[in-house]
């Protein structure tokens, strides 16, 4: 049996109202970053790469700390 997919209507209804407030936050403050030119554009497949590679680099990071207990 397979079962639908969630819409994104159902996602949000059942979010509380302390995490849509919160959402609503953080879009708020990414527009703002956005007009203020605080962003970084990657285009192409070496973009995308160089996007690809800080991501891991900083998930690495962070499980190392996490593995040394600080």
């Amino acid at each position: 049996m397979r079962l639908a997919k969630p819409t994104a209507e159902d996602i949000l209804t059942d979010l509380t109202d302390e995490q849509l407030d919160g959402i609503r936050r953080r879009v708020r403050a990414s527009i703002q970053g956005i007009e203020a030119g605080k962003f970084v554009e990657y285009e192409g497949r070496e973009g995308l790469k160089k996007l690809a590679d800080g991501v891991k680099a900083r998930g690495r990071k962070l499980l190392a700390r996490e593995a040394s207990g600080k």
